[in-house]
């Protein structure tokens, strides 16, 4: 048997903080923030679109994780390119219910190098952070399919979404 490693002390380095790199090697790749109970929650009527984690790479995001404190009602994940805090969606599924807890979803969402994740729900609550974390964009109202639409943009902040799936 080989040494055991502390997955928890590697994906942190020591910091706290995930280093998605090592998560995100050969054609896996991931995108979003660990999907974990988490400090505070959003309600829901706004989409939120997560700055932790972008693609490093094409590809495809094949599953997705949500932490909901309360269920979710009218869910829908994208996945986002941005231009400063305009954003445009690339691609875009409609999950509908989402239970309490973590979820996990399969999807085929395209996405290309330095896209984000993001999701919009009409009632429920999603888990995140309000003192760690890049941050994340938001807007009042579903924007789940948009076209360089001006997000306001707060930081630090994490939610707990996240994707994962294949580089091409």
């Amino acid at each position: 048997m080989g040494e055991k490693i502390n997955i928890l002390s590697l994906v942190t380095k020591g910091t706290g903080a995930p280093d998605y790199s090592v998560i995100s090697a050969g054609t896996f790749q991931s995108i979003g923030s660990l999907p974990t109970v988490r400090s505070a929650f959003t309600y829901g009527s706004y989409t939120i679109v997560d700055k932790n984690n972008p693609a490093i790479a094409n590809g495809y995001i094949t599953t997705v994780q949500i932490y909901s404190v309360i269920q979710m009602t009218s869910v829908a994940v994208g996945i986002f390119s941005a231009a400063g805090d305009n954003l445009t969606t690339r691609d875009y599924v409609t999950i509908g219910v989402v239970p309490e807890g973590l979820q996990k979803f399969s999807v085929n969402l395209q996405v290309n190098t330095g896209d984000y994740i993001g999701i919009y729900f009409a009632g429920g609550r999603l888990y995140r952070d309000v003192s760690i974390g890049a941050g994340y964009w938001y807007i009042s109202g579903n924007y789940i399919s948009c076209i360089g639409q001006a997000f306001t943009s707060a930081s630090p902040r994490a939610i707990s979404l996240y994707g994962t799936g294949t580089r091409t």
